[in-house]
């Protein structure tokens, strides 16, 4: 039997404590949980949204609780950056530690399986080719040694922060590819993701998407 699990650090970067947010959605936001974030600017904080909705990140505020945020600076050419709260830095495993990314993807099976052709994806949270309506995102796997970039995962339109449109789903050359893994009974990677509306108002038809072969 295989499980899924979505899971952020509620705890301090240098002693991560992954917790479960499966039930709840990815939330980005402006300085605060609730603030706007303006057309064409990346989000300045990131939460933990429960159904209600509210922020689930916890009571308290500060590194020790709510989900790490993975703003992307620079996207285009020459070395993507990002800023994790104390300016822009380079897109590398150096500067961003294990429980700094955005969240991290648990995957377990009940016998040892290897994985291949793994993706995450954003789509419109209805048909896994379609791209997220009028938000530009980005991720980038920890981990991986020849990665250093931002991906481009959604760009819906010509407008925003991301220009080129048409972009985004469960497609090739529209999602970040996960690295394979061998034979276990866990399987992790770690993402830093960073979203943008195009436009003014809430975005309702966005969502993130994982697909995987395992053997």
């Amino acid at each position: 039997m295989a499980i899924w699990y979505w899971k952020y650090n509620s705890n301090v970067v240098a002693t991560p404590t992954w917790t479960d947010m499966s039930t709840d959605k990815c939330g980005f936001f402006g300085t605060n949980y609730g603030d706007t974030v303006t057309a064409a600017n990346w989000q300045s904080s990131t939460h933990r949204r429960t159904a209600t909705p509210s922020d689930g990140c916890g009571s308290g505020v500060g590194d020790g609780y709510h989900m790490k945020n993975t703003k992307a600076v620079n996207t285009g050419s020459g070395t993507s950056t990002v800023d994790l709260g104390a300016g822009a830095v380079a897109l590398t495993d150096a500067n961003v530690a294990a429980g700094a990314v955005t969240m991290m993807l648990h995957f377990n099976h009940t016998t040892s399986v290897a994985t291949q052709n793994g993706y995450f994806y954003c789509y419109d949270g209805t048909t896994t080719t379609t791209e997220a309506v009028g938000v530009d995102a980005v991720a980038w796997e920890r981990g991986v040694s020849s990665a250093q970039t931002w991906i481009v995962i959604n760009d819906d339109t010509t407008s925003g922060v991301l220009t080129t449109g048409n972009i985004g789903g469960n497609n090739s050359g529209e999602r970040l590819s996960l690295v394979n893994q061998s034979a276990a009974l866990d399987h992790y990677w770690y993402l830093c993701v960073s979203a943008s509306p195009e436009t003014a108002g809430e975005k309702t038809s966005f969502a993130f998407g994982i697909a995987i072969e395992y053997y």
